[in-house]
């Protein structure tokens, strides 16, 4: 009887002792899972920001060009008149923007 008691108990040992194997195998997958998991879910989180980065910066760029499309315009509209202005009359403005410096200035 003594024998077939210590046969139980070593039995129902073994069986713990598998059973704590077991789940520390499972714990181990479940852990190795999760870092498959939060790894995938970094990477994708990550990939989002950037489209949306870009996005927030293509309409940026879209917008900065929109606005210095007038000023743009406005420039070349000013370099033209200047390029069609007569010799005599750059000439006349060159003098009136030295005279202006020279008088301000001293003589530089």
């Amino acid at each position: 009887m003594a024998l077939e008691n210590i046969k139980l108990i070593k039995k129902a040992e073994d069986e713990t002792n598998d059973k704590i194997k077991s789940a520390q195998l499972q714990a181990k997958e479940i852990v190795r899972n999760a870092d498959i998991s939060a790894a995938n879910l970094y990477k994708d989180l990550i990939q989002k920001a950037k489209e949306s980065c870009n996005g927030i910066m293509a309409a940026a760029d879209a917008e900065a060009k929109n606005e210095a499309k007038p000023v743009f315009e406005q420039g070349r509209m000013e370099v033209q008149k200047i390029a069609g202005m007569e010799d005599s009359k750059i000439n006349d403005a060159v003098s009136i923007v030295i005279g202006r410096i020279v008088r301000n200035n001293g003589n530089s």
